[in-house]
């Protein structure tokens, strides 16, 4: 039977990530992320993870919960940034709502149409902005 259930993908992409010391990144995006995940654990299918260096990709169990989840993380991010790397780290999401074709593989293996709403929406913040 297929999956007839509806996600909601967050893929973030770290603003400037090239002008800031990756082992301060890495250390400001792990403590976020962990925040993340433990707060908002029972909202999550599939917790935030850093995906190729400065990526963040999680799946949320239900599209209404996204928006709350970037706008936290968007903020940790900020007050976390300014805190130890001495300036805010800002963030853009993309975030689709649709079908994942096999939700109970790692996320770096599921695909299907909410990855690619999340993808395209990144794409079109990062060229109008």
């Amino acid at each position: 039977m297929a999956n007839r259930k509806t996600y909601a993908v967050l893929t973030c992409d770290i603003i400037g990530s090239r002008k800031i010391k990756s082992d301060k990144l890495l250390e400001v995006l792990h403590g976020c992320i962990n925040d993340v995940n433990s707060k908002y654990s029972s909202y999550l299918h599939a917790p935030l993870t850093i995906m190729l260096g400065d990526m963040i990709q999680g799946v949320c169990k239900r599209p209404g919960f996204a928006f709350d989840i970037f706008q936290w993380l968007e903020e940790i991010l900020w007050l976390e940034g300014t805190s130890i790397i001495k300036f805010p780290v800002n963030i853009r999401c993309g975030i689709g709502i649709g079908k994942i074709i096999d939700p109970m593989l790692p996320i770096g293996e599921m695909t299907g149409k909410a990855f690619i709403f999340a993808n395209n929406a990144l794409e079109y913040i990062g060229k109008h902005s």
